[in-house]
């Protein structure tokens, strides 16, 4: 019996073991790993419940012993049931936890479920069918759990990048794909054995033996590739630790991260310069040197403005004497200094003007005695006696 538990054990063992040495920025807490352990395994029994349920709603629904059975079976009866378990019980227990930091770390709690599920499976079908079994499992579904576990937690530590970056749509796209590319590989894996020939057989070694190296050269660029999924507080002074709060955790007090709308630096801060609502902003038609500003003597509403003609001193302003159309204008014939100005004394048309023919002081006006052209006047008186000679 002790043999028979240690076959089915030891290889998931080895396996997690594997790949939480990987985790060379932080190994994970023992009571994580455990603990998501525990609850892959715990998964296993609401998986055999609804494997039972859809097994016989498909057996209903769709004729057994075809391909198109064996389709349903493998994706929707096995494969989505089991990925979407571990896949729940890993995001319950690891969302929000303040140990979840780092994108690898996804990356071990998806493969620690998903082998808890695998082991207690494992145990099952060891003590059912024997040690034989026990082998060929430890070399195909074990992996084959792992497997899965990584594709989960390479998304599933993409949704938590994308979180930090307050990116929703993408934080919920990864988070889909979390689930679902586990469980099509997963289907595909089932499909291939369910269908048993030996067509199906050799496709299922080719695919098998490709994941298994696409799988063991991503996981190790993953490990290269860890990064943080959290903001990281910046403490001042030189040469202070930028993690004071355990495990990476930032200051409670400290904005959550740079892309959080209160942080100094964001266009949405609203003390800073970038900020659309912000009187300083340049473009906002608050501010003072922005040529919009109504207080703005550049701004064309305002009366100062050099080219608004209410400005008193723009040529076009009415009450400017400048302005052509201002009967002060020097220029406008309505002005009285004007020589042009009809009641001005200079205008040349005017009666009053000296040099107008028609001025009565003129020496050229037609009445005027001093005028060249006029002949002398007579001051006698007229006679009516018929020419008589005046008396003596």
């Amino acid at each position: 019996m002790q043999s028979l538990l240690l076959i089915a054990l030891l290889p998931a063992a080895a396996l997690l073991f594997y790949v939480w040495k990987l985790d060379k920025k932080e190994h994970e807490s023992a009571k994580m790993i455990w603990s998501l352990v525990g609850l892959g395994a715990a998964s296993i029994i609401p998986a055999v419940i609804l494997e039972l349920i859809f097994g016989v709603v498909i057996g209903i629904v769709v004729p057994h012993n075809t391909i198109a059975y064996h389709l349903v079976e493998a994706f929707i009866g096995v494969a989505a049931v089991e990925e979407g378990g571990k896949y729940f019980m890993t995001w319950i227990r690891t969302w929000k936890d303040r140990e979840f930091n780092y994108s690898f770390d996804a990356v071990v709690y998806a493969v620690a479920a998903s082998l808890g599920f695998a082991a207690l499976e494992n145990v099952l079908y060891v003590i059912q069918y024997g040690f034989s079994t026990g082998i060929m499992r430890a070399l195909t579904a074990v992996p084959g759990h792992t497997i899965f576990g990584i594709f989960m937690g390479m998304y599933y530590g993409l949704a938590k990048r994308e979180e930090m970056f307050c990116n929703t749509s993408k934080k919920h796209r990864y988070l889909f794909l979390a689930c679902f590319v586990p469980m099509l590989i997963h289907g595909f894996y089932d499909f291939c054995l369910f269908v048993e020939n030996l067509m199906f057989t050799i496709i299922f070694l080719v695919f098998y033996i490709a994941l298994v190296v696409f799988a063991f050269v991503m996981v190790n660029r993953l490990s290269k590739m860890d990064a943080p999924v959290v903001a990281e507080p910046v403490v001042a002074g030189p040469g202070a630790p930028e993690r004071l709060f355990g495990q990476g955790q930032q200051n409670p007090n400290d904005p959550p991260y740079p892309n959080y709308p209160p942080y100094p630096n964001q266009p949405a801060y609203p003390s800073y310069p970038g900020y659309p609502q912000n009187p300083a902003y340049p473009q906002n038609p608050g501010y003072p040197p922005n040529p919009g500003y109504p207080q703005n003597p550049a701004y064309p509403q305002n009366p100062a403005y050099p080219q608004n003609p209410s400005y008193p001193q723009n040529p076009a302003y009415p009450q400017n004497p400048a302005y052509p159309q201002n009967p002060a204008y020097p220029q406008n014939p309505a002005y009285p200094q004007n020589p042009a100005y009809p009641q001005n004394p200079a205008y040349p048309q005017n009666p009053a003007y000296p040099q107008n023919p028609a001025y009565p002081q003129n020496p050229a006006f037609p009445q005027n005695p001093a005028y060249p052209q006029n002949p002398p006047q007579n001051d006698a008186p007229d006679s009516d006696d018929g020419g008589m000679p005046p008396l003596v």
